[in-house]
C-alpha cells in the first residue's frame, strides 16, 4: 500500500525510527558536558518526534499530532547543529599538552606554540624594516615589542625570549648619524623556572 513501508508502519514513522536509532548511538559519542545538557535533549526530542507520529497514524484527528512533530523536527534540526566540530575537537594526553591562545599548555608548565615565535620573527623583521625607513618612531616600536615580550612572559621563556630578541638589532640613518635602537627584556628571569629554550 502506498504511504507504508515494508513492514506496514506509515513511511515517516519508518523514517523516524531509523532516524532515533542512528542518533541515539551518535548522543551517546559526546562529551560529557554535551551528553548530558544537548545530548538529552537531542535524544527526548527525537523521540518525541517518533511518538508523535505513531499517535498521528492511528488517530483520527492528525493535524495537531503532526503539527507538534514538526515544531519538534525543527528543534531537532538545531540541536543536531550544536554538536562538536570534528576536527576541533579530540582527546589530548595531558602529557602532550593542549594549544590554547598561543601556548602549548602542559600540567607543568606553558610553552609558546612555535607558530606564534615564528609570527613574532616575521613582525619583527617588518619593524626593523618600517624603523630603517623613518615610517615608525622608536617609542612605537619599543611598544610594540613590549607587548609581545609582555605575552610571552606569561610561559617559561626568558632564554627564548633573550635568544630572539638578541637577533634584531634596529638602525636608521647612514654613515655616522646612524643611530641604533636597541631592545631589552624590562623584567628579571624568575627563580627557579625552567627556560624555554628556542627551537632552531
Amino acid at each position: 500500500m502506498p504511504g507504508q513501508s515494508d513492514d506496514g508502519a506509515p513511511v515517516a514513522v519508518s523514517k523516524a525510527y531509523d532516524f532515533v536509532l542512528w542518533l541515539l548511538p551518535k548522543v551517546e559519542k559526546f562529551s560529557r558536558a554535551y551528553r548530558f545538557t544537548v545530548g538529552e535533549r537531542l535524544s527526548a526530542s527525537g523521540l518525541d518526534v517518533l511518538l508523535l507520529l505513531v499517535e498521528a497514524a492511528y488517530a483520527p484527528s492528525k493535524e495537531d499530532l503532526l503539527s507538534e512533530a514538526t515544531r519538534k523536527v525543527n528543534a531537532t534540526r538545531y540541536l543536531l547543529r550544536l554538536d562538536l566540530h570534528p576536527a576541533k575537537s579530540r582527546i589530548y594526553r595531558t602529557a602532550d599538552g593542549v594549544s590554547f591562545l598561543g601556548w602549548r599548555v602542559f600540567p607543568d608548565r606553558c610553552r609558546l606554540a612555535p607558530d606564534n615565535v615564528v609570527r613574532f620573527r616575521r613582525r619583527m623583521r617588518g619593524l626593523q624594516s618600517e624603523y630603517g625607513q623613518g615610517k615608525l618612531e622608536w617609542p612605537e616600536v619599543r611598544q610594540r615589542v613590549q607587548a609581545w615580550i609582555a605575552h610571552a612572559a606569561h610561559g617559561n621563556t626568558w632564554k627564548l625570549r633573550e635568544g630572539l630578541l638578541a637577533q634584531f638589532a634596529f638602525w636608521r640613518g647612514a654613515g655616522s648619524e646612524r643611530s641604533r635602537g636597541l631592545l631589552e627584556q624590562p623584567i628579571e628571569e624568575p627563580a627557579g623556572v625552567e627556560p624555554q629554550q628556542e627551537r632552531t
